[in-house]
């Protein structure tokens, strides 16, 4: 009887979350909806931007989450992010082949969304109990907001790659459209890696908040820095399968990025806030949120053979190819790595190998073919030469690419530069051996000798770089294997067996005595921490200030020139051009951001003609061929106020824009 009455208490409990799900989820989507018609919320920019960023993603992540896995609320929260965005990714990968406007793809995705919910209502899914994680929930939550206030103050790093992104979401925004065709070259279809989802989902978050999308892309680190940090947490519990260990590698983590301001490969102090303000950047968001989740999804499926976990490694597989496809790769060859060694350790480990290949084809279909397909798609021939570098240097000063020969033709990666160049990556090559010897026991230890030895044997063998250097002569794509290297675990699991071996060897007190003195050392290292983290050059406020310089002008600019009008201007100008403008300038300072099949050299003298003699015959035939609808001259440069084949529209401090009467 007891049983019984239990029994029906617990359907009734699952009846009312169920209930509660569905009327929250509901008005998650109708408040979104509202939102983004009347613009009701007046809170301060990154509250909103965080807010609907979260009920953009998570109601569909978090109803895929509930439906098909038994995850713990830490689990949960990573599991709605990751999901959700996978659900937005592959919705927008439609949406670009159709070349649908932005407006009409909220419109749809936001339908599916509330049809989502009342799917969900009719099905009535039966739930399991969520796993039992409030001993770590406190802490890890407390870190989370820690982790989500030090995010808005520093903001997201508008250098780098900002300068590739914010231009494509900006031109999404401003001309409505998910298409692909070069930012600074109109008509250019050439994006090599074709569609990315973090494109227009900044782009829709920008058109919901009613903010300009610079803003969005300065304050969505508060939302994707603390998922980064939850995401890694689970991916180490599950992996090393204790809770203790991952918390204490993931405040590791926290305290060298976030704290220290450390790179654990570089080793280097940065001059932005290294834990998130780089992760807007489609890089980052993958090797910090995607590969610790595909880990976690991997490992799930090894401990418990549940099919849902392989099919949910295709689709996430997917998304992360869509966002960043040479990473995909990497994570590609960490799978095979880990594939190969669990068939030579088989001895140990049984038939593992054949559950790794069965995922290794999960990881592979749809996703490699999609790679395959757009790697062939990059126009050719390739005359931009940008494409044709073989200094393999990506950064001044950083250049790990060596060669053994005078002629240049056996290339090796010096291992002091890119394989090991902090003390946080020579500690953990160090202690290999440790892990070798655990791998015959651990397959998280296995995994990690997988990794780290696989990409030595290829990055330390110029008979097999000088093969493949053909292929790619920069050869970034080969010394940035490097980057699925789990130093972060490498450092954290040395310390803590180092702790454990002195507990076990000395005793308790010993043990304490060890964990207190390592306490002290960090804490008198803080004062100097905290100097260092106010010394940031690149805060908020520095990329709000540029946004405020910019803001007069492009008000001023955007009322007289068009959003998509091809403006020929000087190189020195365009740094920063495209990232508030929605403007085609066909050159650009950094040849690489240009298409592969772009003759940028020609183009270039031919700009540099026409910005000299706007008026000759080959200048005016130039603005013909590539349809320039304005040019843009400096007033101190120009030797006369009218121009003969032109109107002059806009005169803004030194610039003047002329429009050609073609």
């Amino acid at each position: 009887m007891r049983l019984k009455k239990t029994i029906s208490r617990e359907k009734s409990t699952e009846n009312d979350r169920h209930k509660t799900n569905v009327i929250s989820l509901a008005i998650f989507i109708i408040f979104l909806f509202l939102q983004w018609k009347f613009d009701f919320l007046n809170i301060p920019y990154f509250l909103k931007i965080f807010l609907l960023s979260c009920l953009l993603l998570f109601p569909s992540g978090y109803l895929i989450s509930e439906y098909f896995f038994n995850f713990s609320k830490i689990e949960k929260i990573v599991s709605s992010f990751v999901l959700g965005y996978t659900f937005f990714s592959l919705f927008s990968f439609f949406a670009y082949l159709l070349s649908l406007k932005l407006i009409t793809f909220l419109q749809i995705f936001l339908v599916l969304n509330f049809i989502l919910v009342i799917i969900y209502f009719l099905i009535n899914p039966k739930f399991s109990k969520a796993q039992n994680d409030k001993d770590n929930f406190f802490i890890l939550s407390i870190i989370s907001i820690i982790i989500f206030f030090i995010s808005v103050h520093y903001g997201a790093w508008i250098s780098g790659d900002a300068i590739i992104h914010i231009p494509k979401i900006r031109q999404i925004v401003e001309l409505n459209k998910i298409e692909y065709q070069s930012f600074f070259v109109k008509g250019l279809y050439v994006e090599q890696r074709g569609h990315n989802p973090i494109h227009p989902l900044l782009a829709a978050v920008s058109v919901l908040a009613h903010v300009d999308c610079f803003y969005v892309w300065i304050y969505i680190i508060a939302l994707l820095a603390p998922i980064k940090f939850l995401s890694y947490y689970i991916s180490t519990k599950v992996v090393f399968g204790n809770k203790k260990f991952a918390l204490f590698s993931s405040l590791i983590l926290f305290l060298v990025e976030g704290v220290f301001n450390v790179d654990f490969f570089r080793g280097e102090f940065s001059p932005f806030w290294l834990f998130g303000s780089g992760m807007p950047c489609v890089g980052p968001v993958v090797l910090s949120i995607f590969l610790p989740y595909i880990l976690f999804l991997v490992f799930k499926y090894l401990q418990t053979q549940e099919k849902n976990f392989l099919l949910f490694l295709s689709l996430v597989s997917f998304a992360t190819t869509l966002t960043h496809m040479m990473y995909y790769l990497y994570i590609l060859f960490a799978t095979f790595s880990f594939c190969v060694f669990s068939f030579l350790f088989k001895k140990y480990h049984g038939a593992l190998y054949k559950k790794i290949l069965i995922i290794l084809i999960f990881l592979t279909v749809p996703s490699f073919f999609y790679t395959f397909y757009m790697t062939n798609k990059v126009n050719r021939p390739i005359v931009n030469p940008a494409f044709k570098s073989l200094t393999g240097e990506v950064s001044p000063g950083y250049n790990p690419v060596k060669f053994l020969d005078r002629e240049k033709k056996y290339p090796i990666v010096d291992p002091f530069i890119g394989i090991w160049p902090s003390v946080f990556s020579k500690i953990s090559f160090l202690f290999l051996p440790l892990f070798i010897l655990q791998s015959k026991k651990f397959l998280s230890s296995l995994y990690i000798i997988s990794v780290s030895i696989s990409q030595i044997i290829i990055l330390l063998n110029p008979l097999l770089l000088h093969l493949l250097m053909p292929i790619h002569p920069p050869m970034q794509a080969y010394y940035m294997l490097v980057v699925v290297v789990p130093y972060a675990w490498m450092f954290s699991y040395i310390i803590w067996y180092l702790l454990d071996l002195i507990k076990d060897k000395f005793g308790k007190s010993s043990y304490y005595l060890a964990v207190s003195v390592g306490c002290i050392c960090v804490f008198l290292s803080l004062p100097k921490c905290f100097e260092n983290l106010k010394n940031i050059s690149f805060t908020f406020k520095t990329s709000e200030n540029m946004f405020e310089q910019y803001k007069k002008m492009k008000d001023v600019i955007d009322s007289k020139i068009p959003f998509g009008s091809v403006v020929v201007m000087k190189k020195n100008l365009l740094w920063y051009w495209p990232v508030f403008f929605s403007h085609f300038p066909l050159t650009h300072p950094n040849r690489g951001l240009l298409p592969p099949n772009y003759d940028v050299e020609t183009v270039d003298k031919k700009i540099e003609n026409l910005l000299s003699n706007p008026e000759s015959e080959e200048s005016l035939e130039f603005v013909k061929q590539y349809k320039v609808d304005y040019i843009v001259l400096q007033k101190e440069k120009t030797k006369k106020d009218i121009l003969v084949g032109y109107e002059k529209i806009l005169e803004y401090g030194k610039l003047v824009f002329y429009k050609p009467n073609i």
